[in-house]
C-alpha cells in the first residue's frame, strides 16, 4: 500500500472504479435473472 501513501489521489480514483464495478455487477445480475 506504499504506492497509495505516495499518491493519495489514486485512492479516490480506485473508489470510483470500485463503485462502477459494483454497479456493473448489479446490472449483470439483473440481466441474468431476466433471462431465466
Amino acid at each position: 500500500m506504499r504506492l497509495l501513501d505516495r499518491h493519495p489521489e489514486l485512492v479516490q480514483e480506485l473508489q470510483v472504479i470500485n463503485e462502477c464495478a459494483d454497479i456493473n455487477a448489479l446490472l449483470v445480475q439483473k440481466e441474468q435473472q431476466r433471462q431465466k
